[in-house]
């Protein structure tokens, strides 16, 4: 089980300065006050700030652990509602059932169309309600970039600097919306928090999608294509909640899950 304590230091605060300067005008306000009004929350539980792990990349070192979706809900994902909700839903349940999640594992969803919304911000894995119809409605375009900058300020604003992070993007088409973020903001923030606190990050998209994922600093080994249809997504989550059990447990070699 993953479980330490330690006092957060410079290297976090040094990382808010950052991403701060990345969008001054995107500043993250934790429950649903954000300054962009087109950023929307729901109400979510508030956990205490994630404790820390190891040194360096050493994923088998304890600590609290943060996992974050980011989950396309633009036009193109109508004909697959069902069956991204029932493997979305899957996953969350593969992933609470593991013992070590069990006080440790917290959980951020991010949707995201024209507009971000974060439905789920540091939910304890254990309280993770069911994706439904009446919060997953897909419409309007995809701001990916906003969605993924979004993302990594809010649990950039409460990671100390040995949290484990791991966010995973879904996307069944390309940026074509985005007003607070750039690729050149995306590619410095994940650039930042990969090689300085190792969060790591993994893209599942279309192929046209693949060179943008590469483009934003993601590493190739944690790039995916999918086909978008309704075998396509329900195979490619199920990869997904493998890599991420991995992931929690401790493997090294996470990523490789997504193809087997």
């Amino acid at each position: 089980m993953f479980c330490s304590t330690t006092a957060e230091n410079e290297f976090n605060r040094l990382a808010d300065h950052l991403d701060a300067s990345l969008s001054a005008d995107t500043v993250f306000k934790p429950k649903g006050s954000f300054a962009d009004a087109n950023v929307h929350t729901r109400p979510c539980t508030k956990l205490q700030s994630p404790q820390k792990r190891g040194e360096g990349a050493d994923l088998e070192k304890p600590g609290t652990l943060e996992l974050g979706f980011i989950l396309d809900q633009s036009k193109s994902m109508s004909s697959l509602v069902n069956q991204a909700l029932l493997a979305f839903n899957t996953l969350v349940d593969e992933q609470r059932n593991l013992k070590c999640a069990a006080g440790q594992t917290t959980f951020s969803l991010m949707l995201f169309n024209d507009i971000t919304e974060l439905l789920y911000d540091a939910v304890s894995i254990a309280e993770i309600p069911p994706l439904t119809r009446e919060l997953y409605k897909p419409s309007g375009n995809t701001a990916l970039n906003d969605a993924i900058g979004q993302m990594i300020r809010a649990i950039g604003k409460r990671a100390k600097r040995q949290t484990r992070v791991l966010i995973a993007i879904l996307t069944d088409g390309a940026e074509n919306a985005s007003r607070k973020f750039s690729k050149a903001d995306i590619l410095q923030m994940i650039t930042y928090r990969r090689t300085t606190y190792d969060w790591q990050f993994i893209f599942i998209g279309p192929p046209e999608a693949l060179d943008y994922a590469l483009s934003i600093g993601i590493p190739k080994s944690n790039v995916m294509s999918f086909s978008a249809d309704a075998a396509g997504i329900t195979t490619i989550m199920a990869r997904l909640s493998k890599s991420m059990k991995a992931y929690q447990l401790g493997d090294r070699r996470y990523a490789l899950k997504l193809r087997n």
